[in-house]
């Protein structure tokens, strides 16, 4: 994770910057490298913001800003060939459910939109009370803000419309979150100043995603109820409490289930 906001942050920074920064190469090359070698998954990620930011300075046509694509390109490019037997090893291997493809069925999808209009929720609140400082920015060809919104747009549709192996497409939301907070934090200092109470309701708007992360889930059952029978704990659902005392009546106590 350090290694996805690192190289979120540096790709940000070399695209807004005044001129190249062979460091700044250095640092996504490192962390395109740990995140293939470590976490798959998290390398996707890393591919999807470098080709936005990739992709915002080729448009712009100018030499420098070609030249910091490429190097963009290159700094991301050999990590990953050199990774790329074990990405291809590994895909199969930490598959929970055996596919990658485009979302489905189309409940999944209903689902992904609910859980991306509550993240994106307090965005859309600040940005909307921000709306003509943004547009400003904007119009102002503020490079940075730019990249950032392509990123929560990219990363949006990325989780919405991709599928990964046991539901690891979150990911996308990961990589989202950090640059839509940064856009909120815009609105944010002046809504605090101007407005306290709408500003203070929407921090704690914000914590609703990670409470429920966390566990606490006021409107959803986070475990299987149970109740206390001496030292073991049982299931209130028949079924299941039928299940879990097969498995203590009829299975060593050493046993390991996979």
């Amino acid at each position: 994770y350090c290694a996805m906001v690192l190289s979120s942050a540096t790709a940000v920074w070399l695209a807004t910057g005044e001129r190249r920064n062979a460091r700044g190469f250095a640092v996504i090359a490192a962390c395109t490298a740990v995140a293939a070698a470590i976490h798959p998954l998290s390398w996707v990620g890393i591919l999807g913001f470098q080709g936005i930011a990739a992709s915002v300075l080729l448009l712009s046509r100018r030499r420098d800003d070609l030249v910091r694509a490429m190097g963009i390109a290159v700094a991301v490019g050999l990590p990953s060939l050199v990774a790329l037997p074990y990405l291809h090893a590994i895909g199969v291997s930490e598959s929970s459910d055996g596919w990658t493809g485009i979302t489905a069925p189309a409940g999944l999808w209903v689902n992904k939109l609910q859980d991306l209009a509550l993240f994106l929720l307090p965005l859309a609140t600040a940005a909307y009370t921000q709306r003509r400082r943004l547009q400003t920015m904007l119009d102002e060809r503020n490079r940075g803000l730019g990249i950032l919104l392509a990123v929560v747009a990219g990363m949006s549709a990325a989780y919405l419309c991709v599928r990964f192996p046991g539901r690891n497409e979150y990911k996308f939301l990961l990589f989202a979150m950090p640059s839509a907070a940064v856009i909120m934090a815009i609105a944010m200092r002046e809504l605090l100043e101007r407005q306290a109470l709408l500003a203070w309701g929407l921090l704690v708007l914000m914590l609703v995603p990670g409470a429920r992360i966390l566990g606490t889930r006021p409107w959803f059952t986070v475990t299987d109820p149970v109740v206390r029978d001496g030292q073991y704990l049982r299931s209130i659902d028949p079924d299941a409490d039928a299940l879990y005392q097969w498995i203590a009546r009829e299975t060593p106590g050493d046993a390991v289930f996979v």
